[in-house]
């Protein structure tokens, strides 16, 4: 009996010295909190041991709040990017509103290349350095224009600090002066130490818009001197100017069209919408353009090409090709369709383009000498074709044999186009059984076209 009592007091005194030690350990931990995080004065870094992760488990919802409350006060825990604790703690902290933590967080997910979750956390945050973050993450996503938007918020919050960053994009971007000028301004009259990277920065940017805006003006109103041909290029921005004029280069001797421009290409860029309208409804014989813009799509119009920025090198040689007078080998729409595929109804021929012939099927001739005459007359590719006769039939008279596309090859001839689909009793011919640039921009140029274009010049 003895023995039992014996053994229950030490029960109970062991009971009482385990509850006695748990609570001193949580009300040491709950007031001072921070005690078991230890700081490495030497290092500059922040360990979270597991036993504080543990204790942090072990809260209530409440009792988290109040310890993390506490827990941003602390000024080395700020250091965010030295915190080293586990992925899932950094998570529950930065759910519960710890900014350390998602700073931390963030880090870690940018370390990773992990940027969809570094946004998640960064969208969480309303400060000028969260914005900053997003716009470096946008901006390596290649996204520009979300880049743009939140280095601006950055800018409305802190800008002196994001000024150059922000000024630079939007020139970039080639943003009207609207939108960033401010901020020039801005820094100029607080003094700051961006001024002087700003100021540069705009100086250029005017100066080399003036000069370029005049001589653009001054070439747009006079006719070339010592060569027969100009060729310009216009850009939005500089930065547009040297790519696109390699392309350019690069298209003309694809096309073999060199000798036609023989005047050295001219350069220029310019922010103002009117002077490309200007150029565009201004037709001269010796200027040619090509307008490096935003447009909603690539399109010749008279003496002027208009093209989005960085575009592609072999949609500028299908667009370039319509200066030679190249009808495009796709289905046009009816609009086009109704007022370059019309034919008389007695002319059994047309040649619409070096590249399409028109042909009217009710006609038919009484004699092959006589039909042979009329297409030596009208077809430009005539001379490339081995046997003319080969290419006729006789079906109640003598007409010409047109093949379709899915038909064996049988070397220059006469095979249905689509260009004049949607116009009743007009056939579209074009001399090559393959798809050609002209009917997709990224197929082949045929050597028999490049020929036509070197030889016969621009329709001027």
């Amino acid at each position: 009996m003895i023995r039992y009592k014996t053994l229950g007091v030490f029960i109970a005194i062991f009971v009482v010295v385990y509850v006695t030690t748990t609570y001193l350990y949580q009300s040491f931990v709950s007031q001072t909190h921070l005690d078991s995080v230890q700081f490495n004065s030497v290092t500059k870094t922040v360990e979270v041991p597991s036993k504080v992760e543990h204790y942090f488990e072990t809260l209530s919802y409440q009792n988290k709040q109040l310890w993390l409350t506490e827990l941003n006060r602390v000024n080395f825990w700020r250091q965010a990017e030295t915190v080293k604790a586990s992925k899932p703690f950094l998570i529950q902290l930065s759910n519960l509103g710890n900014l350390a933590a998602k700073e931390a967080l963030i880090n870690w997910y940018l370390q990773q290349a992990y940027y969809e979750q570094a946004i998640q956390v960064l969208n969480t945050l309303d400060n000028a350095k969260a914005f900053a973050q997003l716009a470096n993450i946008y901006l390596q996503q290649n996204k520009p224009e979300q880049a743009y938007n939140k280095l601006k918020q950055a800018v409305a919050v802190e800008q002196n600090i994001y000024a150059t960053e922000f000024v630079q994009l939007a020139i970039k971007l080639h943003k009207p002066l609207s939108e960033w000028l401010s901020v020039i301004e801005s820094a100029a009259q607080q003094d700051v130490e961006n001024t002087n990277k700003l100021k540069p920065i705009y100086a250029n940017y005017l100066n080399y818009f003036r000069n370029s805006h005049k001589q653009m003006e001054n070439t747009a109103a006079a006719k070339p001197e010592s060569c027969q041909i100009q060729l310009n290029l216009v850009v939005t921005h500089p930065n547009q100017l040297t790519p696109s004029k390699n392309k350019i280069k690069q298209s003309l001797a694809n096309l073999q069209i060199e000798r036609w421009f023989d005047c050295p290409l001219k350069l220029h860029w310019s922010i103002d919408s009117q002077i490309f309208q200007k150029i565009e409804q201004t037709k001269q014989i010796n200027q040619y353009w090509i307008l490096v813009r935003d447009t909603p799509r690539a399109y010749r119009y008279q003496n002027t090409i208009s093209l989005l920025p960085n575009f592609n090198l072999s949609l500028l040689q299908h667009e370039m090709s319509h200066w030679f007078e190249f009808e495009d080998e796709y289905e046009l729409t009816q609009e086009k369709a109704e007022s370059r595929c019309y034919i008389p109804e007695n002319q059994a021929f047309k040649q619409a383009a070096p590249n399409i012939l028109l042909v009217n099927p009710k006609i038919k001739f009484s004699t092959k000498s006589s039909l042979i005459s009329e297409l030596s007359e009208n077809v430009a590719w005539i001379e490339h074709i081995v046997e003319v006769e080969d290419w006729i039939t006789k079906d109640e008279g003598f007409r010409l044999k047109i093949l379709a596309e899915n038909k064996i090859d049988q070397g220059v001839g006469f095979y249905q186009a689509d260009t004049c689909n949607l116009i009743n009793d007009v056939i579209a011919v074009k001399p090559l059984i393959n798809k050609t640039f002209m009917q997709n921009y990224a197929e082949y140029i045929p050597k028999m076209y490049k020929e036509m274009m070197h030889f016969n010049g621009t329709s001027e």
